[in-house]
């Protein structure tokens, strides 16, 4: 995750063209092998052991290490001899603009240090972007005075899901509060029991599309009832994460039926709700989420 935001940095700056962006983080994406493909490689799991940890990950919100752990597929050591393998955001973004000769490590450290000043990061935030922990990064985007622990839980778990499932080139922004704006396409869920709780996903088509396809597993040309159908299913994943983790701190809540739009809507809230823009390798989508407060898709 350094890298979306780091190069997204070098590319506004002019220092790094669009292009060479894409190089990069394409080369970063191969250079960063998903701990699973590497467990496979390595000879420590068999695909059908991976697949099952994959499907277990849409019920748990836990990284694949954990849950192989706790199968017995893999020790404690070899999880970590195998994130040792895939690397540190940081060290391969850097390493791969040397590599490519887009920028020396010289220039590249002064650059760290001026990305560090212009976006206020404090030095423990700079160590949590480089180290591509979601968990770390975050709390970061999360300083809005009126979040409730329930809002910064659900952002919290959207985010690892987006991690997990569709892209590891994302950049969120800082969370706000919402005011209208125009949501191409999108899909909504509402959870109810204990607290009322909105959730959507809106955007353009292609970042919509990239969610369908991805998640969906078929490679979705346009907009429409398979594609959106696709997204609601990795929002309802998501949102039963989010369901099941609640549940552990006695908060119980039921899941209605995801609601899809294929065409353009005006996303508003009379009372208090929230959205997190994040960009998937450049393309823009929209979490909104609120508690206790209607959301309206006009």
């Amino acid at each position: 995750m350094f890298g979306s935001y780091f190069g997204h940095y070098l590319t506004e700056q002019g220092i790094i063209t669009a292009d060479q962006m894409t190089e990069v983080m394409q080369a970063q994406k191969s250079a960063r092998v998903k701990v699973g493909l590497l467990a496979v490689a390595s000879g420590l799991l068999t695909e059908q052991q991976a697949d099952k940890i994959n499907m277990l990950q849409q019920k748990m919100d836990k990284r694949f290490g954990d849950i192989a752990v706790e199968q017995g597929y893999l020790t404690e050591e070899q999880v970590q001899e195998l994130l040792d393998k895939q690397g540190e955001d940081y060290s391969t973004f850097v390493q791969t603009m040397v590599d490519k000769g887009i920028m020396t490590l010289s220039e590249l450290t002064e650059k760290v240090e001026e990305f560090k000043e212009a976006g206020g990061y404090s030095d423990a935030e700079l160590e949590a972007l480089k180290s591509g922990d979601i968990d770390r990064i975050v709390p970061i985007f999360m300083k809005e005075p009126a979040l409730s622990r329930l809002h910064k839980e659900y952002a919290a778990v959207v985010m690892r899901s987006i991690l997990r499932f569709i892209d590891t080139d994302i950049r969120m922004e800082h969370i706000e509060k919402l005011k209208p704006f125009q949501g191409i396409c999108g899909v909504e869920q509402k959870m109810f029991g204990d607290q009322m709780l909105y959730t959507g996903i809106f955007g353009d088509k292609p970042a919509i599309l990239d969610i369908a396809s991805t998640f969906g597993g078929e490679d979705f040309t346009e907009v429409n009832a398979e594609s959106l159908d696709a997204v609601a299913e990795f929002l309802n994943v998501n949102n039963g994460l989010y369901v099941t983790a609640m549940s552990g701190e006695w908060i119980e809540l039921d899941l209605e039926p995801p609601m899809m739009y294929p065409e353009q809507k005006t996303i508003s809230s009379e009372g208090i709700a929230y959205r997190i823009q994040v960009y998937l390798s450049g393309k823009k989508v929209n979490i909104v989420f609120s508690l206790n407060t209607d959301v309206s898709v006009d």
